[in-house]
């Protein structure tokens, strides 16, 4: 949806432009007449010509031409770089949002297996999505999972297993110390 501020200012902005450019036209030709732009034209363009042929014959021409050129390639080309760069997160910026969630998933896990009373098919069955995406993400990223994973046979150990590894990795991936998370991760 369009906001009527919005049109107001373009209406405003064509409006002014509508105006303001013919005037400005006529002003540059009265000023050109006044210079003696209109008389011999062709005088004047074979003088730019030859002022061109002088300049390209000059020793340092291809020189200037090829820093010129070049600084707006390397511009170019470090824009683009930018540009990609703000796309892409780091490694290390998208270990520590996986460390920030594992330590979430480890306080949630923790919560819910100290409840009284404690259901594993109801509490796990809400928990366990979490979980296993948490897991796909340890592995999509290249940091190492839980190795000794007892399985889901038995839910109620593999979310403790689970919960444990997410505690000991977790705050290390968050603070940044991606080795030791690593390294951490071979124990569970």
């Amino acid at each position: 949806m369009v906001s009527l501020s919005l049109i107001v200012r373009k209406g405003f902005a064509a409006a002014a432009a509508l105006i303001v450019l013919p005037v400005i036209g006529e002003y540059a030709v009265e000023v050109a007449r006044a210079m003696g732009f209109y008389e011999n034209p062709t005088g004047r363009l074979q003088s730019l010509v030859g002022y061109l042929a002088a300049v390209t014959q000059h020793p340092w021409y291809p020189v200037v031409a090829a820093l010129a050129v070049g600084l707006f390639v390397g511009s170019w080309f470090d824009r683009i770089a930018r540009r990609s760069d703000y796309k892409r997160p780091s490694k290390a910026l998208i270990s520590r949002a996986i460390g920030e969630r594992a330590v979430y998933m480890a306080t949630r896990i923790e919560e819910h297996l100290s409840y009284g009373g404690f259901d594993p098919s109801d509490s796990l069955a809400r928990i366990i999505p979490d979980v296993m995406s948490l897991i796909f993400d340890f592995k999509k990223a290249g940091l190492p999972g839980p190795s000794k994973f007892p399985g889901w046979d038995n839910p109620l150990d593999a979310i403790k297993h689970v919960g444990l590894f997410f505690r000991a990795v977790g705050p290390l991936l968050r603070d940044g110390h991606t080795e030791e998370a690593i390294r951490a991760a071979g124990h569970y």
